[in-house]
């Protein structure tokens, strides 16, 4: 089918639509463009933020922390708890595999290219859930396609990506027109536990997901399971934080700043 069919009457978004594979295509050139012209892979010019220097800190010493000067301009370290640990273990993942290197560099360039395609086509299949338009689910997909920011930041190493990919698939559990059950929930409570963990504000932000899912329903059971499961998800973390700090942080302890 193409967009000018009648597919508002269908319950499910119109993945076969050629609409939806030109977006994605399209925001995909662009976004390689954006790494031909803004990637740069190696490691000892590449900007790779807190998340890439504290992964490249815990290849090398073992453990969770980074590297500063005192006033003195002596070196010290310290566990840090400043990033959340998602895209910091995506790094470290990478790093274990290819080292330090332009390799690594570039799979974490490939993986947010990949992802940058998913979060285009969830973008998309929200919009439909929401308005059975297919003009609308369009315009949608090509916003987030071309949005600027969201094609820049795959060539530069942000992690927009890896949480954005982990919080809209939370909505789009939540929006589904497929009756809620248990295994909904517990793939909310899966999502909603990592997209915690890859962004600290994701701890308030994706309870209205759980909330909706349990007013479809009106079953106490779909709100408590993704919950539980996100919880579980995030304690360990939380227990690493008491054990090293002395202090409760959920997740980081940028979280009021990222709220505020």
């Amino acid at each position: 089918g193409d967009w000018s069919s009648d597919v508002c009457s269908s319950d499910l978004f119109p993945s076969h639509d050629r609409g939806v594979r030109l977006v994605i295509v399209f925001g995909l050139i662009l976004r390689m463009g954006g790494i031909f012209l803004l990637g740069e892979i190696d490691p000892t010019k590449a900007v790779i933020w807190e998340y890439g220097t504290i992964a490249v800190f815990a290849m090398e010493n073992g453990y969770i922390g980074e590297q500063a000067k005192n006033p003195e301009g002596y070196l010290f370290s310290y566990p840090t708890a400043f990033m959340p640990p998602v895209p910091i273990f995506v790094w470290l993942g990478f790093f274990k595999l290819f080292g330090v290197t332009k390799l690594a560099l570039t799979g974490f360039l490939l993986l947010s290219w990949i992802l940058s395609g998913v979060l285009i086509y969830q973008a998309a299949r929200i919009a439909w859930y929401l308005f059975r338009a297919p003009s609308v689910t369009f315009i949608s997909a090509g916003l987030i396609s071309c949005y600027p920011t969201f094609v820049a930041s795959v060539a530069t190493y942000h992690a927009i990506q890896i949480y954005m990919v982990l919080f809209l698939g939370g909505a789009l559990l939540a929006l589904r027109p497929a009756p809620a059950n248990w295994k909904t929930a517990l793939g909310l409570g899966l999502l909603g536990g990592l997209a915690a963990l890859a962004r600290t504000e994701y701890v308030v932000l994706m309870a209205p997901f759980f909330l909706m899912l349990f007013l479809r329903r009106g079953k106490l059971g779909l709100l408590v399971l993704p919950v539980a499961v996100a919880a579980a998800i995030v304690l360990p973390w939380t227990a690493r934080n008491y054990l090293v700090f002395g202090r409760f942080i959920p997740v980081a302890n940028s979280m009021g700043f990222n709220l505020f």
